[in-house]
């Protein structure tokens, strides 16, 4: 249960990296503002195509992007080298290797919300930072 039969974005991930630049920009120095400083390795679950890791890096931190769409991987490549194709809800990491854990813009995205959370905490060193971004600028409209 919680493993993902399809990556979604597949095929689809030039027009996600073009729809969600702005949004990604502008969230950068919210998530720095979270992470605060820091070193270290930090993964950027479900990193899309690699929007995330200036403003990782800004920190003082190392961004480490998993992604399960190998088309999303493909543009990530250009902006970080540290990256892995995996499911969110089974990581490939031993416990406890992240000081950080960025998770923006999945819970929509995947099909155990919990399970994700649960790998997170998991991969998370205690005392770690654990950011989290909710709403996903593509595919949440105004609520009337």
């Amino acid at each position: 249960m919680g493993e993902m039969t399809a990556a979604r974005y597949d095929g689809i991930a030039d027009w996600y990296d073009g729809a969600t630049a702005d949004s990604a920009e502008a969230n950068g120095q919210i998530l720095s503002d979270a992470l605060g400083s820091g070193r270290g390795l930090c993964l950027d679950l479900g990193c899309g195509t690699g929007h995330s890791f200036a403003a990782i890096e800004g920190t003082g931190r190392t961004p480490v992007g998993v992604e399960f769409s190998a088309d999303q991987l493909r543009l990530a490549r250009e902006r970080g080298t540290r990256l892995a194709c995996a499911d969110a809800a089974a990581l490939p990491f031993d416990d406890a290797v992240f000081g950080a854990v960025v998770a923006s813009w999945i819970s929509t995205d995947v099909d155990d919300f919990a399970a994700v959370m649960r790998e997170a905490a998991r991969v998370l060193r205690r005392g770690g930072r654990f950011v989290f971004f909710g709403v996903h600028p593509c595919f949440n409209g105004p609520c009337v």
